[in-house]
């Protein structure tokens, strides 16, 4: 916990562009998906491969596809190849361990990493919370990935160089409850360039979002 804890907070630290905090935040979303999916054993590991329905993904050497293969935005642009190398192996060391923790000790993870992303993305980068509460990206959103992935952009200023009024904004996210899933959906017609892969929902876990405006 306390290593996946650091390197998180780590990895969104780094000096980032808008669109590089997209996709780390979608590669971060992914690899929750991937953790869920293992504990649930909905996915079995071997030599960190898996195969479903005669498709087979390997965590490792595809590790930088696994934002837009699973994360809630899919699109070539958002391949996230510029990690921290202790970044993967964290993450694949804890893919290794979590088919032996329980559920609840996989929600605590995912609320650690929602915690640690409410409180170092800048309240209007926060693609990751925004997916959470709705289950998808309202249009507002979609413009700003559409810029993002078409455009030139800034760097991103760390939490603590931010005005106060973003930090406010930014603490009146609270702290939620929530849980993943792994359905598709497909972007309203017309909009052609990403899709939103792994929109959330309410499962076993109450999801409660307050004070984010969209």
């Amino acid at each position: 916990m306390d290593q996946i804890k650091i390197i998180i907070e780590k990895q969104l630290h780094t000096e980032l562009t808008p669109l590089e905090s997209l996709q780390v935040q979608n590669h971060i979303y992914g690899c929750v998906i991937l953790m869920e999916e293992i504990t649930e054993q909905k996915i079995v590991l071997d030599n960190m491969k898996f195969t479903q329905k005669q498709y087979t993904f390997d965590i490792d050497n595809q590790f930088d596809e696994i934002g837009f293969r699973y994360g809630f935005l899919m699109d070539t642009k958002l391949l996230f190849d510029s990690y921290l190398p202790e970044y993967k192996t964290t993450w694949l060391n804890l893919f290794k361990e979590i088919g032996q923790k329980t559920l609840e000790e996989s929600d605590q993870i995912e609320d650690t990493l929602i915690t640690i992303i409410k409180n170092t993305v800048p309240s209007d980068l926060a693609f990751f919370l925004v997916a959470s509460q709705t289950g998808s990206l309202p249009q507002e959103w979609l413009n700003k990935v559409i810029q993002l992935l078409t455009g030139k952009t800034s760097v991103v200023k760390p939490i603590a160089e931010e005005s106060g009024n973003s930090v406010l904004a930014k603490a009146a996210i609270e702290k939620q409850i929530k849980r993943f899933r792994s359905t598709k959906r497909q972007l309203p017609q017309g909009t052609h360039s990403i899709m939103i892969k792994k929109p959330l929902a309410k499962t076993r876990r109450a999801i409660k979002f307050h004070g984010l405006k969209m």
